[in-house]
C-alpha cells in the first residue's frame, strides 16, 4: 500500500491493518481505503511506539476515518460518509 505520510515498519503495518478493517467492515476497495487513510494523515509523521495511531484499535480508526463527515457517527443509526477523496 502506498501511504502519503511518513511511517516506520510498525506504523505501516498498523495502517495496513486499518485499511483491511475498513475493507472488511464497509466493503470498499483497497484504493479507497488508502485514499481515505492518506486524507486523514497526509503529511504527518507516524513514527515510534508513542505514535498516536496506537491509542485506538484498528476497528475504531476504520470507523473514525470512514465516517469522518459525521463526527458523532456512533450516536446515530445511519451515519453519513464523506465522499471518497
Amino acid at each position: 500500500m502506498k501511504f502519503e505520510f511518513e511511517t516506520d515498519d510498525q506504523a505501516e503495518a498498523y495502517c495496513e491493518a486499518i485499511a483491511n478493517e475498513m475493507e472488511k467492515l464497509f466493503g470498499v476497495s483497497v484504493t479507497e481505503t488508502v485514499g481515505r487513510i492518506n486524507g486523514q494523515w497526509r503529511g504527518q509523521s507516524l513514527i515510534g511506539e508513542d505514535c498516536m495511531i496506537h491509542r485506538e484499535t484498528t476497528e475504531a480508526w476504520a470507523k473514525l476515518i470512514y465516517f469522518e463527515c459525521d463526527p458523532a457517527w456512533w450516536t446515530v443509526p445511519n451515519p453519513k460518509t464523506c465522499p471518497y477523496p
